[in-house]
């Protein structure tokens, strides 16, 4: 372990992959080197399996549609009534119904090369020979599927290269009167050409077999041994090493699906293993070049990894010396690359917080010098307003004097309260005053509305909350309609304390007010810099998660939500 600490991460990384994929690589190739002539017989027995039911399947088709073949003509109307017909085979009607027969016979026959002719007749004579033939059942056959009432029987003449269906035709309106019989002759060739594989370097075996041990099909190889008792006496399907002649084989056996036949396969194992001789070299040559290849992945890897990290520790470095003009260049998703954008976003949060703070702080001296100005001689502002007051009223002008008496209460509730926070009582005490200016400036064109929940007064809200966003109602939505109404609610939920003002003037783009309060859209030429300013000392002092909601009414207009915490 001492080694490991030593060295740096990059060669650390280098051994530890290296080890991580060299052991297994070796394990791999030693059991595969150890067990290839087991895998190889395991992959030749699955080859043989599927190619074995491939002809199975083949040759169940085959039987399947010669049994529905004959169904057929049995049950059809054209070979009842040429069997059941008691007049002279030379007479017309024989003749006519003959024909109408073969001619079904062609047509049910189509291109189905596997069936050399079709016979239909009776115990006494053969009545119709697709193929011409003249062959006919022996009165021992026609006994053998009369006696099995009417069940399919298969012929098997191996020298003559014979393999016949048969079985009886029976009376439909009498089924225990027998009127003859149909035969369809396969044609040898076409079922030996499907015993066939697509490998013709493979020397195998191929046999079909009736269950009385009768071999109906064979396709031998010369290198293989012949008819073999060793390989017919097995019955059941499978598939297993068997040895003749001190030479080993794989055999097949597969049975057809409801019919007295079985299908066997013999193959030389040791033709099989030869051809698998390249294995063991290809497994020694797999190795030299996976270990070749390996150091130069490990290598490049561990390069690959640390490259970034590095770099990552220069900006680091250079954070530590106040640049923090840099950046991770991110060049995917994975954990380093992860690293390095939360790297970006520490920083970006840096130099946001920094000009926040700044900002902050230009904000603060900005509002003590407001505060030292409007401090200048206030008994000054409060003596002429109250004389403008009194001089209105003593010449009857109430109007001017309630609205001197509004401005100057307005005066006294700014520079008299201290701090950033008052009380929902305050608020609107200020907002009353301000409104009464209001309506005598506009004369009716307004029509005000205050909504307050009973208990609320005590609430603390942020100061100059109400005012200015009636104020933006008023320039921004009813000037431009020349009247309307603009409505003040303050509600409380179970964490909120909401001040609503609505109106229904020609409303607003809420997509523009939502970028006035954002930061990163926002632009100081933009309008409704009131609104941003509320939003920024709400948050101040009741955290990100409350501020300024726009809701857009559903005939005109717009609502804005103050939403603060809700504290006494």
């Amino acid at each position: 372990m001492k080694f490991f600490k030593k060295n740096s991460l990059q060669s650390r990384i280098f051994i530890f992959t290296l080890i991580l994929v060299l052991i297994p690589l070796l394990l791999i190739g030693l059991v595969t080197y150890s067990n290839y002539k087991d895998l190889a017989i395991t992959n030749l027995i699955n080859s043989n399996k599927s190619t074995v039911t491939q002809i199975n399947e083949n040759l169940t088709f085959i039987l399947e549609d010669i049994h529905d073949l004959s169904l057929f003509v049995i049950q059809s109307n054209q070979a009842q009534n040429l069997l059941q017909n008691k007049d002279d085979n030379e007479s017309f009607s024989f003749q006519q119904q003959k024909r109408e027969v073969e001619e079904l016979l062609v047509h049910l026959i189509g291109s189905k090369d596997f069936i050399k002719s079709i016979h239909i007749g009776t115990n006494r004579s053969l009545l119709i020979d697709t193929n011409r033939s003249g062959a006919t059942l022996s009165e021992e056959q026609y006994k053998t599927i009369l006696n099995l009432n009417g069940q399919a029987h298969y012929f098997i003449d191996a020298e003559s290269g014979l393999f016949t269906y048969s079985r009886i035709i029976k009376n439909l309106q009498d089924i225990t009167e027998p009127v003859g019989y149909i035969s369809i002759h396969l044609d040898i060739d076409y079922l030996n050409s499907l015993l066939t594989t697509y490998n013709k370097d493979l020397h195998e075996n191929y046999y079909l077999i009736h269950d009385n041990q009768q071999v109906v099909l064979s396709r031998e190889s010369r290198d293989l041994p012949q008819q073999n008792d060793k390989v017919f006496q097995d019955v059941v399907p499978l598939t297993k090493e068997i040895s003749i002649d001190n030479y080993d084989y794989i055999q097949t056996i597969s049975q057809l699906e409801k019919y007295p036949f079985r299908l066997v396969h013999l193959i030389s194992l040791e033709q099989l293993l030869q051809r698998n001789v390249v294995v063991p070299r290809l497994v020694i040559g797999s190795l030299l070049v996976s270990l070749f290849v390996c150091l130069i992945v490990a290598f490049y890897f561990s390069r690959y990894i640390v490259k970034p990290i590095k770099g990552l520790e220069l900006l680091m470095k250079e954070v530590e010396n106040d640049n923090l003009n840099v950046s991770f260049t991110e060049k995917g998703t994975d954990e380093i690359n992860q690293l390095g954008s939360g790297f970006n976003a520490m920083l970006k949060r840096i130099k946001f917080l920094i000009e926040r703070v700044y900002q902050v702080e230009i904000k603060n001296k900005d509002a003590e010098l407001k505060a030292l100005t409007a401090q200048i001689n206030p008994h000054f502002l409060y003596n002429t307003l109250d004389t403008i007051y009194w001089m209105s009223y003593s010449e009857g002008s109430e109007k001017s004097a309630e609205m001197a008496y509004s401005l100057s209460q307005l005066f006294r509730m700014i520079l008299k309260e201290e701090g950033s926070v008052t009380t929902v009582e305050n608020e609107l005490s200020y907002v009353t005053h301000y409104l009464k200016i209001q309506e005598v400036r506009y004369q009716g064109m307004i029509n005000f509305d205050i909504d307050v929940e009973p208990g609320i007064e005590n609430y603390k809200t942020v100061k100059m909350v109400i005012q200015p966003l009636i104020e933006n109602a008023i320039t921004h939505g009813i000037e431009h309609r020349g009247h309307g109404n603009i409505s003040i609610q303050i509600k409380t939920t179970d964490h909120y304390l909401d001040i609503k003002v609505e109106d229904d003037g020609v409303g607003a783009d809420i997509t523009k007010l939502l970028a006035l309060l954002d930061d990163i859209r926002f632009k100081q030429d933009m309008k409704g810099y009131a609104l941003r300013n509320i939003n920024d000392r709400i948050r101040l002092n009741n955290g990100v998660d409350y501020g300024l909601i726009f809701l857009t009414n559903k005939n005109q207009g717009l609502t804005v939500i103050a939403r603060q915490k809700k504290e006494v």
